[in-house]
């Protein structure tokens, strides 16, 4: 692909895969019974914590060990988010995102500690996980890309570009820094159930698509 950076490339395939529908592996599911069934905002207002967790996508830790802000739509000069009418080209799902600037080492995500990526339905149901990425694979160029899918019946999915930093440049301490994008794979989807505190026999199951 020309023009384009091979550090890129990975995350423009699975972002492309999962916009045009292609088959993916089945979303996470976890062995207990749904809670509630949320019914998320229009595309480009909805908003979902985010943060980074000790524990695997299976047993998190409640408390988050890094706050890493809101995922939402993209914004325009004004920060405010972009409206769906204003977006060009075939009609496609909201893509929301979140930049990362945060204090610890990328290598320091990397060591003995497992830490995953969790997406919140909300600060209020903050114990309902929407989707979950093991932060660990391959550092390309200074970048690791976490593959983020969806869990407990929700429809997010996409990925994280996690990228090791030079702290004091522009005035930021972050060791860490990067983006993560993720999109709806239904029209309007999204569900999550609420794990009010991991539980010791919490696992995983998926099942192939197709």
């Amino acid at each position: 692909m020309l023009g384009i950076p091979d550090a890129r490339r990975p995350v423009l395939v699975i972002l492309t895969a999962l916009a045009l529908g292609v088959a993916m592996p089945s979303p996470l599911q976890a062995q207990t019974t749904p809670a509630s069934t949320a019914t998320p905002m229009p595309g480009t207002t909805e908003t979902y914590p985010i943060a980074i967790h000790q524990g695997t996508c299976a047993q998190p830790t409640a408390e988050p060990a890094y706050q890493i802000g809101e995922l939402r739509g993209f914004i325009d000069q004004n920060n405010q988010v972009i409206p769906q009418t204003n977006f060009r080209g075939q009609p496609t799902s909201a893509l929301l995102t979140s930049g990362i600037g945060i204090a610890p080492k990328l290598d320091d995500l990397l060591g003995s500690t497992p830490y995953v990526l969790l997406v919140h339905q909300s600060a209020q149901d903050y114990a309902t996980y929407l989707a979950c990425g093991p932060i660990g694979g391959p550092v390309v160029n200074d970048q690791l890309v976490v593959a983020v899918r969806p869990l407990n019946g929700s429809d997010m999915a996409g990925v994280a570009i996690l990228t090791r930093a030079n702290p004091g440049l522009g005035g930021s301490n972050a060791n860490t820094t990067g983006n993560i994008y993720l999109l709806h794979l239904t029209p309007g989807g999204g569900t999550g159930q609420a794990i009010s505190s991991p539980s010791p026999g919490l696992e995983l199951t998926g099942t192939p698509v197709g």
